[in-house]
């Protein structure tokens, strides 16, 4: 259990350290010929960014801790699972700081270049199509490896925990995958997405937090009774 805590808490940090020096990148540009407003809107993006991360991030530990706890790791498929999951932590925390590295670069070289507001923020929202849909195929991947280890039968005492927590990760991981549908638009013509992704998975974890209170406290008696 330590080593999970530590690797999403590590992907957590990893983030947060970078997010400071891309904003600093930012600032910097202050100086030129650009409307101070299409700097403010970057930065809060960026934190935006950070804060949807953040909570799938903690959506995600949650979820697989609680598996485990209820499972446990009997067998070597479900090491093996678990271990794959850890993996595509660690992948998915480098892939939202290439993401967040890339856009910055972007926003900087076309402010240098002086370009106009509006060209910004559209290639700031449509620049790295390929990464964002990438990250959410392994959040998509992530969610159904939780769902199969949440099938094992060898803690009958939890079987319909289990069987509700692998619904529910299956239903999240079928979510995720029809969220690359966002950028559809953009196979027939159109210059941008239906939404910044960020955007996407803040509302995302709006609804999920609007219709989980019953999973919230199922989890809650969960972690309380395996203490």
């Amino acid at each position: 259990m330590g080593l999970i805590d530590g690797i999403y808490a590590i992907a957590m940090t990893l983030i947060a350290i970078e997010l400071p020096e891309l904003a600093s990148q930012l600032i910097d540009t202050i100086d030129q010929q650009v409307e101070p407003t299409t700097i403010s809107g970057l930065l809060i993006y960026e934190l935006i960014a950070y804060t949807a991360t953040f909570l799938i991030l903690y959506e995600l530990w949650s979820f697989h801790k609680s598996i485990l706890k209820l499972s446990g790791i009997r067998h070597t498929l479900q090491n093996l699972t678990n271990g794959l999951i850890l993996a595509l932590t660690c992948l998915g925390a480098g892939n939202i700081i290439l993401i967040l590295k890339t856009k910055t670069e972007l926003a900087s070289k076309e402010i240098n270049a002086g370009m106009s507001q509006a060209t910004i923020l559209k290639d700031w929202i449509n620049h790295g199509t390929a990464t964002s849909i990438c990250m959410l195929l392994m959040i998509a991947s992530m969610f159904g490896l939780m769902s199969l280890l949440a099938r094992t039968k060898a803690n009958p005492k939890e079987s319909s925990s289990l069987r509700a927590l692998e619904r529910i990760t299956r239903t999240k991981a079928f979510l995720f995958l029809l969220f690359p549908l966002n950028w559809l638009p953009m196979l027939f013509g159109s210059q941008t997405p239906l939404a910044p992704v960020a955007l996407v998975i803040l509302a995302y974890i709006a609804l999920s937090h609007v219709n989980g209170a019953k999973l919230r406290n199922r989890l809650d008696e969960t972690f309380k009774g395996s203490s």
